[in-house]
């Protein structure tokens, strides 16, 4: 949870979420922030085909939305 930003290598992470979810076929990976990079990890996101297994939360006044 926080910001997503390049130090956090948020990418990477999804990258190796593809590969877990080729593997273990039920699992999903929640991601709670947002920041600078939210549009380019959206567009990774889109690009593996993991729309329905990596997914961004934004947290607005405590409670985690999905956009």
């Amino acid at each position: 949870m926080g910001p997503f930003k390049p130090q956090k290598n948020l990418k990477d992470f999804i990258k190796a979420a593809s590969i877990t979810i080729e593997i273990l076929k039920n699992v999903v990976f929640l991601i709670v922030g947002d920041g600078e990079q939210r549009k380019e990890l959206e567009n990774l996101i889109e690009n593996l085909n993991l729309k329905d297994k990596v997914i961004l939360y934004k947290l607005e006044n405590g409670y985690c939305r999905n956009t």
